[in-house]
């Protein structure tokens, strides 16, 4: 299929109403002869003053009609070339001009081909898909790799991925064996929010160990740049990294979770925090803006609930904290409650019924 060359819509006359300029303009004549035929010398001077003056309020807004409608159909016009559809023709194909030689500057690249490269540099977000009345072009070609943008959501597995981190070159769920694990990305190297962060989640440690949960950041920098990193990072928060730190300059990591949001900004990772259960299930997902530090607290926090919800038939409140009254769950009933919790709960409606666990040492 050749390229048909740029469209230009053929030129039309203009097409007017022929009605609607007809009547003004008769309406116009008939005025202009009356106010001639009183100014005959024949006629009187009060007739002549009057007819002369109905003639002029009856030719000049007549006049005025005739040039709004020429003008409002030449808009007409406009707009329906305008509005003229090309033909169809594959945009995925490079055509060099007909009869050229294929020297340097005349073979031009397809609009797909440009289209593509100010995707992949971030300046647009439109993707184009190849024509179907082409029935010889080559496929189009991808502009994101496969499996990037994934929208991880709770309960599925993780996805696994092999990456070189400070650690070594590792495998996520070989990593993680039969532990809890909390993945979380940071936007870049050497800043300053993320520096406060990680020197918490190494002081953080006693508290990882105890819930069982291994912690792994990332960056987009490669491995080289988070060993400096590190050096700061023991400087100024007082703790060592003793946890491994992801490189993902390619951002194959960052795309297959999802962790780079294009319309915040295409060229770093937003705080994205996943907790992963031993069985490799998505159990939290937690989003920041880059701007806004994490609360590491409130990530214990919901891994505190998650591991004693697993193990009881009980949800927690709203501000819950360990050591504190639990929700029994709704699907068990009085029987079974009153049989599982023997301390007793007490019932605020049928569906609302509250159990303090460290009653009986639960």
């Amino acid at each position: 299929m050749k390229h048909p060359g740029p469209f230009r819509p053929e030129p039309r006359p203009p097409e007017f109403d022929l009605l609607s300029v007809i009547v003004p303009l008769v309406t116009m004549a008939v005025g202009i002869a009356l106010g001639l035929y009183c100014l005959h010398d024949g006629g009187r001077i009060g007739d002549e003053l009057y007819v002369a003056a109905m003639a002029f309020v009856i030719a000049v807004p007549a006049g005025i009609i005739v040039a709004v409608d020429i003008e409002q159909q030449a808009r007409r016009d406009a707009r329906a070339r305008s509005n003229e559809v090309p033909p169809p023709f594959d945009i995925h194909r490079v055509w060099p001009p007909e009869g050229a030689s294929p020297g340097r500057g005349n073979r031009r690249r397809g609009i797909a081909a440009r289209a593509e490269e100010a995707v992949s540099a971030g300046r647009s977000k439109h993707r184009f898909h190849p024509s179907s009345s082409c029935t010889d072009c080559p496929p189009a070609r991808r502009v994101q790799p496969e499996g990037a943008s994934m929208t991880i959501q709770l309960g599925q597995i993780a996805p696994d991925f092999e990456q070189d981190s400070t650690h070594g070159r590792l495998r996520f769920h070989d990593w993680l064996g039969s532990s809890w694990g909390v993945l979380f990305s940071h936007p870049r190297n050497f800043t300053p929010v993320c520096t406060t962060e990680l020197g918490e989640v190494a002081k953080l440690r006693p508290e990882w160990n105890r819930r069982n949960v291994k912690p792994i950041g990332l960056s987009v920098d490669p491995v080289d740049a988070h060993h400096k990193w590190a050096v700061d990072i023991a400087e100024t928060q007082g703790a060592r990294l003793d946890f491994p730190m992801i490189a993902d300059p390619d951002a194959r990591v960052s795309s297959l979770y999802g962790m780079i949001h294009p319309e915040s900004d295409p060229t770093v990772t937003v705080r994205s925090v996943f907790v992963i259960d031993p069985s490799r299930k998505v159990r939290l997902i937690l989003t920041y803006p880059p701007s806004t530090g994490r609360n590491f607290a409130e990530i214990l926090r919901a891994i505190d609930s998650l591991q004693l919800t697993d193990a009881r038939s009980i949800a927690t409140p709203v501000n819950w904290e360990p050591g504190e009254p639990v929700v029994i769950s709704p699907k068990l009933s009085d029987e079974e409650a009153s049989r599982q919790f023997p301390q007793g709960y007490k019932t605020l409606k049928p569906y609302l019924r509250i159990v303090d666990l460290s009653a009986s040492g639960q």
